[in-house]
């Protein structure tokens, strides 16, 4: 980059030696960041560059080539702390990052949670969306405009015009997380222990927020498709989802994992021939891999979420198109998606074609 012709250098006179960048929350969220941290670190490749994250994702940005540290926020010893009215990991948490002394903060969260934090930085410069929510721009003063409705992944880029030498946002590509070998050897002796053989798809219809998660019905209707086409079949998700998705697997016939850890199960994925899946963290996991999927969007818009990088077959009831905030509305988005198009979607995303096998990507 010509650090003289971007915004930040024409604004501040200098180039930012010490970065954090933030985003908080789900697993699914951070795994958007992938692409954004990756050109960010080719925008400035001698600078230092943390990212600030939250325990349940942490392992999304560990070992990232990308990262020279990661800091995680114990978000919750700090919520049981305040409904005590204690604040000692708030206050530790907050010496530890004006300690770090960064010249500036990219925050790809836009929420006042984040901005909580960038305030503690005290970093003279910050980055976020001008289409702001709750307030957060009042630490900022690089506001970046960016569509609303385009997907997150080129939103977050779009932050790093800023730090571009043409002022526009830098190419971005699939980022996968790190798997560790450890984490390879993991993978591999679950699907032995499951006799699962490749190739196989990863079957993941759960959500953490249960209105996005697949109805019986659709599941039913992939699973005929994918029988058809000789593959081996795994349903996957998280310890909460334990109850039914066992209880599915042994009416359907198939082999379920639901105790992997990050690491492992981003291994699992990596391996197969292709994923169908709800809107969810295993997604994002496949577009980073660019992954063969087959994904059915309920209550979410698939322009903002969707997949960026992986050949993808989306799905969703049209009657919900460009609305993305349903979370607390008692209708069923599903119900305008019949088999029939579950069934199309899968044989489309096995006709797409076939990536390099996962073993050249370790």
């Amino acid at each position: 980059m010509s650090a003289e012709s971007s915004l930040y250098f024409a604004r501040t006179g200098e180039t930012p030696q010490r970065v954090l960048t933030i985003r908080l929350g789900a697993v699914g969220d951070v795994l958007t960041t992938l692409p954004a941290i990756a050109a960010l670190r080719r925008l400035l490749p001698n600078a230092t560059i943390h990212h600030l994250v939250e325990e349940g994702a942490a392992d999304v940005v560990s070992e990232l080539p990308s990262l020279d540290d990661i800091i995680v926020v114990p978000r919750q010893q700090i919520m049981a702390e305040l409904r005590r009215l204690k604040t000692k990991a708030a206050r530790a948490m907050w010496s530890r990052l004006r300690a770090e002394r960064y010249d500036l903060v990219v925050d790809f969260q836009n929420l006042l949670r984040s901005a909580v934090w960038t305030v503690a930085t005290a970093a003279p410069h910050a980055i976020v969306r001008a289409n702001w929510q709750e307030m957060s721009p009042l630490a900022f003063d690089f506001r970046v405009p960016c569509k609303p409705m385009s997907n997150v992944v080129q939103q977050h880029g779009n932050l790093l015009s800023v730090l571009s030498s043409d002022r526009a946002m830098p190419p971005l590509s699939a980022c996968a997380p790190h798997i560790t070998g450890a984490a390879w050897r993991s993978a591999a002796e679950r699907l032995v222990a499951l006799d699962v053989r490749a190739p196989y798809v990863v079957i993941a219809p759960g959500s953490r927020w249960p209105r996005r998660s697949l109805p019986h019905r659709l599941i039913e209707a992939g699973v005929r498709a994918l029988r058809r086409a000789g593959v081996a079949l795994l349903l996957v998700g998280g310890p909460s989802e334990r109850g039914w998705l066992e209880a599915l697997g042994h009416e359907l016939r198939i082999p379920v994992s639901v105790d992997l850890t990050l690491k492992p199960l981003f291994a699992v994925i990596a391996g197969a021939a292709g994923i169908f899946c709800a809107d969810s963290a295993p997604m994002h996991v496949a577009d980073m891999l660019e992954l063969p999927t087959t994904c059915v969007f309920g209550p979410s818009a698939p322009e903002l979420y969707g997949p960026m990088f992986a050949p993808a077959v989306v799905v969703r009831d049209e009657r919900y198109a460009g609305q993305h905030s349903f979370r607390g509305k008692d209708v069923d988005y599903f119900s305008g998606v019949g088999a029939d198009r579950i069934e199309r979607g899968i044989e489309q995303m096995l006709a797409l074609p076939a990536r390099a096998g996962a073993a050249e990507s370790r």
